[in-house]
């Protein structure tokens, strides 16, 4: 059983460093269409940009706040099952 853990465990954390790598790689690629972009969005629309950036970043915080309830809530539900199935073996 151990084996299979470490290799679960193993692939879990190059699963993890390989989607952290896209990230920054993809990050890196924003940063150069962000500077290109800079010649060719006039300085009118600047003050758009800003707001729909603030507006964006409320709604990922939004966003990742529900989502982490949700995660607690089926953790919560899963523990609990867990919990009832055992007791339910231990009256057998």
């Amino acid at each position: 059983m151990s084996d299979y853990q470490e290799l679960m465990e193993k692939a879990q954390e190059q699963l993890l460093a390989n989607i952290k790598q896209a990230q920054e790689l993809n990050l890196a690629a924003v940063g150069v269409v962000r500077a290109l972009a800079q010649f060719a969005v006039p300085p009118q629309a600047e003050n758009a940009v800003g707001q729909a950036g603030s507006q964006a970043a409320a709604a990922v915080e939004r966003s990742f706040d529900f989502t982490s309830k949700l995660i607690e809530l089926q953790r919560d539900y899963a523990t609990r099952l867990l919990a009832e199935v055992g007791a339910a073996s231990d009256r057998e």
